[in-house]
This record gives structure tokens, sequence and C-alpha cells, in this order.
């Protein structure tokens, strides 16, 4: 699970920068570059509500999936694949071919659809902040 919630974390900060900085900004931050956005969060709290329904969302579904890890790659995401080979090693599914479906789904699918929505949902109809704060402060 907590491979899914960095994964969360990265799918939401790239939706979130992706329209406010070049294109560098997003790409790092999916190749695991997600704590240069700490001085974002800690000046914009706000930042956290769509991470966290985001997060919440996607492993509420990876709970279902049946994604496994271990403490080692907990932090990893799909950072180098971490999180999604250590699934596929511990997911009880005999079919090669169904634990990809179910690992691609767990880990791009279902978070960054959520990610997109809850940015969406929060910046256009509860206009609970700007998209400005995305803007990289480093």
């Amino acid at each position: 699970a907590a491979s899914i919630g960095i994964t969360a974390a990265e799918a939401t900060l790239v939706f979130g920068t992706i329209t406010v900085n070049r294109l560098g900004v997003p790409a790092t931050i999916l190749l695991g570059g997600v704590k240069m956005m700490l001085p974002n969060m800690v000046k914009y709290p706000v930042m956290l509500v769509p991470i966290t329904v985001t997060a919440a969302i996607s492993g509420f579904v990876a709970s279902f999936i049946g994604i496994g890890g271990t403490k080692e790659s907990a932090g990893f995401g799909i950072i180098g694949m971490v999180g999604p080979s250590n699934a596929f090693r511990f997911m009880h599914v005999d079919e090669v071919w169904l634990r990809l479906v179910l690992i691609i789904t767990a880990f791009f699918v279902v978070p960054f659809t959520v990610a997109y929505i809850a940015h969406f949902i929060f910046i256009k109809i509860f206009k609970l902040y700007d998209k400005e704060i995305f803007r990289f402060l480093g």
C-alpha cells in the first residue's frame, strides 16, 4: 500500500505541475523527484488534499487487487519499477498476463485517473486552490 501511496502523490503532483511549469518539472517528479515539491507543500498545505484523496482511493482499489510489497520497496512507487516488480512477485494470481493487467491498473490507471479527476474537481468545482500552488519554488 505504501508503494501505491507514493504513486498517488507522484500522479497528483504530475497533473498539478504540468500546466504551470516547464516539462522538466513533471518529468522529474515522475522519475522520482517528489521531494522537490516539499517547499510547496509546506507553503500550501492544501496541496495535501488531492494527494490524500488520490492515495485513499488508489489504496482502496489496490487492497482489493492484492498489491503487496516489502518494507524495502515501500517508498518507491513506480520509481525504477520497484513497487510494481515487488507487487508482481507477491501477487497470488497464477496467470502472468492477469498479474500484469492488475499491476498496470493499480499502479498507473487508477492513481493517474483519480489524480486527474481530483485535481479538476478541487480547482474547477470546489475552487479549493489555484493551480499556481504547484509552481516549482526551488
